[in-house]
């Protein structure tokens, strides 16, 4: 039977080796705190919020646990980049993780190939419409075909490899972001030192609202043509 409203997970990020604080787990409490039922007048969405653990094992154990729980229609992942110089709209997840940077818990993959000589993995999410939105707001937004060799990029590509929705369609991707203005402080001396980008709360939460409601917008288009395609068949 066709869901007439859209299951959708997002997750963050806890801090890990390297970055002591992480602006996703922030995001994740705020959105959680959000009132999402004026999203839409027509659509109201069905949320789910994750945060993750930075850690290869558990990230693993979560996929498993959406999948047979959850399996949402869209899955919208937030990661950290302390080189992103706004929202960083991921293309593309690699087949490849670093061996030399450990977890959270210190672990690292045995080997550099996430899967054995698996393919690449595109995004499914309206990485269009997203760019629309956020440039609307004038926040800064670009495409990367570049996620990184860690565990958001790890994420990205299993959740695609394994296939954590249930039915064909399923819209996931991920996105970067770079630190809040007030995580400054927080950060090493080294950290501190280079030249960073950042956004503000306000900046942040707006920008995550969009991507979310670009991604509803989407679905609720794709599910009109999917019931008049059908309504012309039956006629």
């Amino acid at each position: 039977m066709k869901r007439t409203r859209p299951k959708i997970l997002i997750t963050g990020f806890s801090k890990f080796p390297g970055a002591p604080v992480n602006p996703t787990e922030r995001l994740i409490t705020w959105l959680m705190a959000e009132d999402w039922a004026a999203l839409r007048a027509d659509v109201e969405p069905d949320l789910h919020f994750r945060l993750l653990a930075t850690d290869y094992r558990k990230v693993d154990q979560e996929l498993a646990a959406i999948k047979a729980g959850i399996q949402p229609d869209i899955a919208i992942f937030f990661g950290l980049s302390a080189e992103a110089t706004g929202f960083q709209l991921e293309t593309t997840a690699r087949n490849h993780v670093a061996i030399n940077r450990p977890d959270v818990t210190g672990y690292r993959p045995a080997s550099g190939e996430i899967v054995a000589g698996g393919p690449l993995m595109e995004t499914t999410l309206p990485l269009d419409d997203i760019h629309r939105r956020l440039s609307g707001q004038n926040l800064p937004v670009y495409r990367s075909d570049n996620a990184g060799d860690y565990v958001c990029n790890y994420l990205f590509y299993n959740a695609h490899h394994h296939g954590i929705g249930a039915r064909v369609g399923l819209r996931a991707g991920f996105i970067h972001v770079p630190y809040l203005d007030e995580q400054l402080p927080h950060l090493g001396e080294h950290d501190r030192q280079k030249p960073l980008t950042t956004l503000s709360k306000a900046e942040l939460l707006t920008g995550a609202r969009h991507i979310i409601m670009a991604c509803v917008d989407h679905w609720a288009l794709e599910a009109r043509m999917s019931e008049d395609g059908r309504g012309r068949t039956a006629s």
